[in-house]
């Protein structure tokens, strides 16, 4: 299956592309989210924003297009069970991937 890797610039997004790829998983781009205004870090209840200045070195280290965008929701939603939720910050991420998905004809995703 071809991928999009969410990536904050820490450890675990790495690792988690590793094993992406070792499940025979094929990453064909990187997405993340960024603090709007400079922030260094953002109060998130969904993503980790320390080292976002230095995330490019990942598309550059790895080859693969990084596709970025500015958290302009925030933790609105924060149940179990998710549903779309105006000005919640897991509508960045949505919008993120539907500008990748509109952009890179080889990624498929399901719905």
């Amino acid at each position: 299956m071809r991928v999009i890797a969410l990536v904050s610039g820490g450890k675990d997004s790495c690792y988690n592309m590793m094993q992406c790829v070792a499940a025979g998983h094929e990453v064909v781009a990187l997405a993340n989210l960024r603090p709007a205004n400079h922030k260094d870090e953002l109060d998130s209840y969904m993503y980790q924003t320390v080292g976002h200045e230095a995330i490019d070195l990942y598309s550059e280290a790895i080859g693969l297009p990084m596709y970025r965008r500015t958290i302009k929701g925030s933790s609105v939603a924060i149940g179990r069970d998710y549903t779309e939720c105006e000005g919640d910050e897991v509508e960045d991420l949505y919008h993120l991937l539907k500008q990748i998905k509109g952009t890179r004809s080889a990624v498929r995703t399901s719905t």
